[in-house]
């Protein structure tokens, strides 16, 4: 049996282990949309700076290294700046990647408890996740914008962070599909490269 000041009764346990969940959850879902952020500008700088052809100038290779050094250490909200300015990509789901990043620090520095600083301009901290059409289950990894509605979840001051357990899994529906949505802009921008545009 654990020391009396670390034993916790069946709610405190159940509370505890799903402010865990959360953390995990929205805390693997910014590391993944970072990742997919980090990796488009690396192939987005490429092309810019190399064209269409197939061997990298060295320079071009050295000014591409040092771009993406200061693109990795950036914020969230300045690699969806620097995306739009460099390369005109523009994320559909950049407000809710963003919420997610006020969610976790919510999460790590206040217990959870949304306060002013994960506020937007309305009072509010929203989420625009992916929701299957009618309950559908996603079954692969391409899967039809039709099948797809958005589902909205919005916090105010005071409110604690919670996903139900149906809500939480779309979490990773939403960042599948804002990668989704990162790597077309890729093949997009070459096609548009190659177009002359």
């Amino acid at each position: 049996m654990p020391a009396a000041p670390f034993h916790q009764n069946f709610e405190q346990m159940q509370a505890y282990t799903l402010d865990l969940l959360h953390r995990q959850v929205i805390g693997d879902s910014l590391n993944f949309a970072g990742s997919v952020m980090n990796n488009v500008h690396l192939f987005l700088a490429l092309l810019k700076g190399n064209g269409t052809n197939p061997q990298v100038d060295p320079e071009v290779q050295r000014q591409v290294q040092q771009e993406q050094q200061e693109f990795v250490r950036a914020q969230l909200d300045q690699k969806f700046d620097r995306l739009e300015k460099n390369f005109g990509v523009v994320c559909p789901l950049e407000d809710t990647i963003t919420s997610m990043g006020l969610a976790m620090q919510a999460l790590m520095q206040q217990n959870g408890m949304v306060g002013e600083a994960q506020l937007d301009e309305s009072g509010e901290l929203a989420f625009e996740l992916q929701a299957p059409r009618d309950g559908q289950a996603v079954t692969s990894p391409q899967i039809p914008k039709d099948a797809i509605e958005p589902l909205a979840k919005v916090y105010r001051n005071g409110d604690r962070i919670f996903f139900s357990d149906t809500e939480l899994p779309l979490i990773f529906v939403t960042v599948a599909i804002f990668a989704d949505n990162l790597f077309g802009s890729v093949a997009r921008y070459r096609r548009d490269l190659q177009s002359g545009e």
